[in-house]
């Protein structure tokens, strides 16, 4: 398997010797999944941080192998969310950090609807039909702030940022400062 120098270098920089740890496990990790779940014709893509394949299983057809080491939130996610909204998780191994995802093909891809109003429209549209299993404390799961502050924190901790991206990642952080406080009343 393939893996680009730039995926070693992104996931080094974010995860540091855990990450490396980690590079070294991935084979392993894979070859476990591609035993337990019937996995063949795996195909790497391009990824920031996570390793992501296409393939094809004997128990589930055509499927997406996503590992990575910072997924349990998308694994608790993925157990507690349904509905057409949402890709089916075949199966997860919370030990290994691997999902095996129903693979979709998409279809109109909404950068091809010429109106803005109309892609919201769709897009809501889709949302509404997202279901959470009943009984979900969906307060357990991160808020889309506190992901980016998460990634940004990663980032600072990593490397040392150029003058734009310093600039970029303080502007966006007022940004969702400003606007992802609550209306007041």
């Amino acid at each position: 398997m393939n893996i680009s120098n730039e995926f070693y270098s992104n996931v080094i920089q974010i995860y540091g010797e855990a990450g490396e740890d980690w590079l070294v496990r991935v084979p392993d990790i894979i070859d476990r999944c591609s035993e337990k779940w019937g996995l063949s014709n795996l195909v790497l893509l391009d990824n920031f941080s996570n390793i992501v394949l296409f393939g094809s299983s004997s128990f589930f057809g055509d499927v997406v192998l996503k590992i990575g080491m910072d997924i349990t939130t998308e694994i608790n996610a993925l157990s507690r969310l349904s509905g057409p909204a949402i890709c089916q998780c075949y199966a997860m191994e919370e030990t290994l950090g691997a999902l095996l995802l129903e693979r979709i093909t998409p279809g109109n891809d909404l950068t091809t609807v010429p109106s803005e109003e109309e892609r919201i429209i769709i897009a809501a549209k889709l949302m509404l039909k997202l279901s959470v299993v009943p009984g979900t404390d969906v307060d357990k799961f991160p808020t889309y702030s506190q992901l980016i502050e998460k990634d940004f924190n990663s980032m600072r901790k990593g490397r040392t940022l150029n003058k734009n991206m310093a600039l970029y990642i303080e502007r966006a952080e007022k940004f969702l400062e400003t606007n992802s406080k609550a209306p007041s009343r």
